[in-house]
């Protein structure tokens, strides 16, 4: 197992993370606190997932939306894609990406209960996508290594 992202979703109290198998795997709280070792192996404790979703891609980053114009969704920035899945690990959209990205965040529109991205690029751009559409698009002096909210607690 390669360290991934890794994200808490408070609605459905489970884990979400990215594995080295190109899955986005979730895991309920309450099973992995309950887990306890297999004596006849020592591969440690034993858990079982959630659900598990192949994207095809490794996962960057991975942001939970919770926003009330919205469904409840993660938003799964890969090396090649933006993916977007309902917090019970069903496919919402995706969109293929023709860059190598850097960093995103997701936010909601506020007009039309769309899900804003901004993705940094290592080819020094900033797109703003609404869903899957490219809504702006601007060209930076550098590499953009991450994209936050201001102000937030």
């Amino acid at each position: 197992l390669i360290p991934g992202p890794i994200q808490y979703v408070s609605r459905t109290d489970s884990f979400v993370t990215c594995s080295s198998a190109k899955t986005v795997d979730s895991f309920k709280y309450r099973v992995l606190a309950v887990a306890t070792d297999d004596d006849k192996k020592k591969s440690g404790k034993k858990v079982t997932m959630d659900w598990s979703f192949r994207l095809g891609d490794y996962g960057l980053e991975i942001h939970v939306i919770t926003f009330e114009t919205v469904p409840p969704s993660l938003v799964i920035l890969g090396e090649h894609g933006l993916y977007c899945l309902s917090d019970a690990g069903s496919m919402r959209f995706m969109k293929k990406l023709e860059y190598n990205p850097s960093c995103a965040i997701a936010y909601a529109s506020v007009s039309n209960g769309k899900i804003n991205t901004l993705i940094g690029s290592h080819s020094m751009q900033l797109n703003v996508y609404q869903d899957v559409q490219l809504a702006w698009a601007s060209k930076l002096d550098s590499v953009p290594v991450a994209v936050r909210e201001i102000g937030r607690a």
